[in-house]
């Protein structure tokens, strides 16, 4: 293993990073000297956040997969361990699946779940697997109101998010007595 100094080098995680939220995320913590592997489908938008960060003198590594792969979690987690320690993973990446449960179809209840709900879990999980033999870490879950109050037709999107809601109180009372928050 590479021996990093501490206090000079981390890296970071942010997925949904091309655009909106994600995209402001990335740019912050590229600007606090982090290294930030981002991931995200929009391979263009991707392809833009890059250049930005290159004018910019920052250090960013894209990586354009699905969220809703295990694999892409663990290869962005690869990818930011090679630089610096992993101390930061922000899953943001999302998706608008709008609908009652009876107009959405079973391919955009599998394909919302997939991005908004298994894409957070998986993130999570490949980030504390990575996080806890340091006991560092901080790890963000963007949710949205919808995760605690309903809107008219979103049957998939506010399920999906009130799930990411209890999987952020699971993993800080099973991680934070070990120094991830």
């Amino acid at each position: 293993m590479t021996a990093f100094k501490e206090e000079q080098m981390r890296s970071g995680v942010v997925t949904g990073a091309a655009l909106g939220i994600g995209r402001a995320i990335a740019l912050k913590l590229v600007a606090e000297g982090i290294h930030v592997v981002a991931v995200d489908w929009n391979r263009d938008a991707l392809s833009e956040l890059d250049r930005t960060v290159t004018e910019l003198g920052g250090s960013l590594e894209p990586l354009h997969a699905d969220v809703s792969n295990w694999e892409t979690h663990v290869r962005a987690a690869d990818a930011a361990a090679a630089t610096a320690p992993l101390r930061y993973w922000v899953n943001n990446a999302g998706i608008d699946i709008a609908g009652g449960a009876h107009e959405v179809t079973p391919e955009e209840i599998d394909r919302g779940l997939g991005v908004l709900q298994l894409g957070p879990m998986y993130g999570a999980a490949v980030a504390v697997r990575r996080m806890l033999p340091d006991r560092a870490g901080s790890i963000v879950n963007v949710s949205s109101i919808q995760g605690v109050a309903a809107f008219p037709r979103y049957f998939t999107y506010q399920a999906a998010k009130a799930a990411v809601i209890m999987l952020t109180k699971s993993v800080a009372v099973d991680y934070g007595p070990f120094g991830i928050r």
